[in-house]
């Protein structure tokens, strides 16, 4: 079982790099039969509080009391480790609708997606436990719920985060604060035990509309599966961000950013993906191109282009001799197209539009350049094989980076 790469000569200068991610390619690939599509682990992250205190004087030193009159966390012997406990009497003190504990830190997680921490409850005890993270004169919060017992980490994603007040932005953030609320009614006294409070994001993202953006936004939904599927099977980590997050600044310094298909864009969406381009990310668009996007990418855009009679668009074929690892062809039953042209940033055209007879169309389907790339229309479902290949390529040649990262995986 392998893959067979494209024999092509490179010049001798370009030959080390080039060499090694061909073989990054055909490792990951041939491993693809045997794949999963188990979420991959994020592949940056950020240690906030390890909980590796050596006793209970140091831990009341960092997490203090958010209400008084609750117990303060404690260092006690669990599982023959030095474990920070924080009581949870809901039956001694019913009058308590929460116990919570505040850490004052100087973080800046603009690129953060989600907020961890490991939890461990009490035999027979359900729980809520937030993560608040404050920012001047506001908080963020986001739940979730333990209701097993055991080690257990819990994982909130920063689009289920709501704003309290006026925050300043995520990349001020000033304190943490933990809360244990009683998921049922029945109020037991208990106690939980914390360990590893992490932000974590990856190097890509996929951008999602607005849930108000309509049947656009289903269609995206079902889109950024299909590629969120396909890069799990790569072994590369994706992070799902709303339009909406886009003038926070939250993109950072991820090399790579993937818009499926987000056909109403606003203003503000445009102008920060405009200032990532040019602050050295890289986009990878579909169907959709505002020609803010196209311009800043290197890229023509075109007129729409619709079918004349079925099969007018019926496969992709590619110039091997542009990407490694890329396939022949790859089928896409498409029935119309946004074709663009390359104009600057080293763009050009890698792959064309064949009709069902297999002629050329003349039309690109896939243009890259120094700054990303562009498809001719959306990523349908069908020969998910060379598809899921196709993208592997592409990933490798916009960052040779996400090749370490899939092997690693």
């Amino acid at each position: 079982m392998g893959f067979l790469l494209p024999p092509v000569m490179y010049p001798l200068s370009k030959a080390p790099i080039v060499f090694a991610r061909l073989f990054l390619i055909a490792l990951t690939l041939a491993m693809f039969p045997a794949a999963t599509t188990e979420a991959v682990e994020p592949a940056n992250s950020l240690e906030i509080d390890r909980f590796e205190y050596l006793d209970t004087t140091s831990v009341q030193a960092a997490w203090k009391l958010a209400e008084a009159g609750s117990p303060e966390p404690e260092v006690v012997l669990f599982e023959e480790k030095a474990t920070v406990t924080l009581a949870t009497p809901f039956a001694s003190q019913a009058e308590k609708v929460r116990f919570s504990i505040d850490r004052k830190v100087d973080l800046d997680l603009s690129r953060a997606t989600s907020l961890s921490l490991e939890v461990n409850m009490g035999l027979n005890s359900d729980a809520q436990v937030s993560i608040y993270l404050r920012s001047g004169n506001g908080w963020y919060s986001g739940a979730a719920y333990v209701t097993k017992p055991g080690w257990r980490k819990i994982d909130i994603s920063r689009e289920r985060y709501s704003s309290e007040g006026t925050p300043s932005g995520w990349d001020k953030i000033d304190g943490v604060r933990i809360a244990v609320w009683p998921y049922h009614q029945a109020r037991l006294d208990t106690s939980i035990r914390l360990r590893s409070l992490q932000a974590s994001w990856n190097n890509l993202a996929i951008i999602l509309p607005n849930e108000e953006s309509g049947e656009e936004s289903k269609d995206t939904k079902g889109i950024g599966d299909r590629m969120v599927s396909m890069l799990q099977e790569i072994g590369v980590g994706v992070d799902l961000i709303s339009e909406d997050s886009l003038p926070s600044g939250i993109l950072g310094d991820r090399p790579l950013t993937i818009l499926p298909y987000n056909p109403k864009l606003s203003q503000e969406a445009v102008a920060a993906l405009e200032t990532y381009v040019t602050s050295g990310g890289k986009l990878f668009l579909s169907y959709s191109l505002p020609t803010k996007l196209a311009n800043v990418l290197g890229f023509e855009k075109g007129t729409y282009v619709g079918e004349t009679k079925p099969g007018d668009f019926a496969t992709i074929h590619f110039d091997n001799q542009s990407i490694p690892g890329m396939p022949t062809k790859v089928e896409q039953a498409s029935w119309n197209v946004i074709p663009a042209t390359p104009v600057a940033y080293n763009a050009r055209v890698i792959g064309t539009w064949l009709d069902r007879d297999g002629k050329s169309t003349g039309y690109p389907a896939l243009l890259v350049s120094d700054r990303g790339a562009f498809l001719s229309h959306i990523l349908l479902p069908d020969d998910p094989k060379n598809k899921t290949a196709m993208l592997a390529a592409l990933l490798g040649e916009l960052n040779p980076g996400f090749w370490v990262e899939a092997a690693q995986n």
